[in-house]
């Protein structure tokens, strides 16, 4: 077994002839390491995370990501906390997010306004009829 670094009681033929399998892995594995690195200056890939709103991934890095914790009940009626988390788009479309000055559509704002009864202009409202 010269120039092997470890020995495996029982090791299968194909190791024994072609070197651990382990070992080959973890040097692919820092292959990719070194190619990410190289290409993107950072040492790590970025986490998925799951948008339990529209069952889609997206990335950790989304600023507007957001968790919530809810209160679900299992099948003997005991509370049970949980996380969800959405991605920016979904978390903005769930009213998650607060939305960032100018960024507001303002025909949200007129129909809110309008549905709390606040009347800000003599503009007709667009959804009635007289």
């Amino acid at each position: 077994m010269a120039g092997r670094d470890r020995y495996v009681t029982s090791a299968q033929p194909e190791c024994e002839k072609a070197g651990c399998q382990l070992a080959a892995a973890a040097a692919m594995l820092q292959q990719a390491r070194d190619l990410i690195e190289q290409h993107t200056g950072r040492n790590h890939m970025s986490q998925a995370l799951w948008c339990d709103a529209t069952d889609h991934p997206f990335s950790a890095r989304d600023p507007e990501r957001q968790r919530i914790s809810i209160t679900v009940y299992d099948d003997d009626g005991n509370e049970l906390l949980e996380a969800r988390d959405f991605c920016g788009p979904c978390a903005t479309a769930a009213g998650l997010v607060k939305p960032k000055k100018g960024k507001y559509d303002a025909l949200k704002t007129r129909i809110l306004e309008r549905q709390a009864g606040i009347v800000t202009d003599d503009t007709p409202d667009p959804v009635s009829h007289g």
